[in-house]
């Protein structure tokens, strides 16, 4: 954190725009209210969330096998009910044709039995070929939705034992985060427009949650995020699982806690926008802000570009345009504002800097003549050091 010190006084200014205030060249007295800025880092509050499948599946061994093969590549897009995994079927094939063969024994060559006792164990052979019938269907693990394959960590000629992972699954087709958002402005059902890593990308609002602990840094400001489920479209593949999105409202310039009489409207971006007006490096400038929120009745947290070395203005007599010099009356040897840059044709106070060596030596005057000025030698024992106010011309 930064902080530089507040101070209020009396200046010189000259609006350099049109209008009513004082024309070029001219200077005209003004009182200006400052503060200093005390600046907060951005960097602490840079959250960002990963895009995720909606549906992510793990396809498991049905049971115990031998691989005969692996259609499914990894990162290969699959449709639904295609084969990825292929077990070796001549078990599950033989007891099917068991099944099959004592059913059609219990039929005989009579036609469906009539007798319950014969009836019954129809029946009992019919479930017993649809179970060897269903365990034959099992030696083919199908996709269960459309989606991309993004593991496959077995190989055709392994021997599985069941519940081994066969192949992962992801449905690309849409892809959800969890991102932070202004409680103010964003509603379920909302579309929200997000900065998904060097694109942006629509998405919509499924549902508000309380804000989790990984965003927890966020409660530190003023503006009252909350989490939103999201969902992005994603059918014809123009995004990827994995790529970074940046919420919308995280500050990303220097934050300031500042008074709220010190906003104004900024008329180039908008009406609903803001700006405060600062003195940096002597001249008024206009600095775009971000109301984050209110931090009390009477003070707002803003972010924006500013400066270590800027002073808000919190109030004027006058209206100031942005380019008006500024000079604060705080001594006798105090300068008014000028229309206009200094002139280095035009000489400046005399510096008073002595030479070590004592000796005269030619300055200039700055209007064309050469002079001389007389230097004193310091004593031998004092040492010779640079002043801390620098050169005052």
């Amino acid at each position: 954190m930064r902080f530089r010190g507040c101070s209020i006084g009396f200046a010189l200014g000259l609006c350099l725009a049109g209008g009513g205030g004082p024309v070029m060249g001219q200077s005209a007295t003004a009182r200006i209210e400052t503060t200093g800025l005390r600046l907060m880092d951005p960097d602490p509050y840079q959250v960002t969330a990963v895009l995720e499948p909606v549906r992510r599946v793990r396809l498991i061994a049905p049971a115990d096998g031998l691989i005969r093969g692996v259609p499914a590549h990894l990162g290969e897009n699959v449709r639904e009910s295609q084969d990825l995994v292929l077990f070796d079927p001549t078990e599950a094939n033989a007891r099917y044709r068991v099944a099959a063969a004592e059913l059609r024994a219990r039929l005989g060559d009579q036609g469906k039995p009539e007798t319950d006792p014969a009836r019954l164990r129809y029946e009992a052979s019919q479930a017993e070929a649809d179970l060897a019938r269903a365990a034959l269907d099992r030696c083919n693990v199908r996709a269960p939705f459309p989606g991309r394959v993004v593991d496959v960590p077995v190989c055709a000629g392994q021997y599985v034992l069941k519940g081994t992972v066969l192949v992962e699954l992801a449905d690309t087709a849409n892809l959800r985060a969890v991102l932070p958002v202004d409680r103010r402005s964003v509603t379920v059902g909302s579309t929200l427009k997000v900065a998904v890593e060097d694109r942006e990308a629509e998405c919509k609002v499924l549902a508000l949650l309380p804000l989790p602990d990984y965003y927890g840094t966020l409660r530190d400001l003023a503006t009252p995020f909350a989490a939103a489920a999201v969902v992005f479209p994603n059918a014809r593949g123009q995004l990827d699982a994995g790529l970074r999105a940046r919420p919308a409202g995280v500050p990303v310039s220097p934050l300031a806690n500042i008074p709220r009489r010190a906003l104004k409207s900024d008329d180039l971006r908008g009406p609903s926008s803001s700006m405060v007006q600062v003195i940096r490096n002597e001249y008024v400038t206009n600095v775009p802000v971000h109301v984050l929120g209110a931090i009390g009745p009477e003070r707002v947290q803003v972010s924006g570009p500013f400066r270590d070395a800027d002073s808000l203005i919190v109030g004027a007599s006058v209206a100031l345009a942005p380019g008006t010099l500024v000079r604060f009356n705080e001594g006798p040897a105090a300068r008014g504002i000028e229309g206009i840059s200094p002139n280095p044709a035009h000489g400046g106070a005399e510096a008073a800097i002595t030479s070590p060596g004592g000796s005269t030596q030619p300055v200039s005057t700055g209007r064309g003549a050469t002079g001389t000025r007389r230097t004193v030698r310091p004593p031998a024992t004092a040492p010779v050091q640079a002043g801390s106010g620098g050169t005052p011309f």
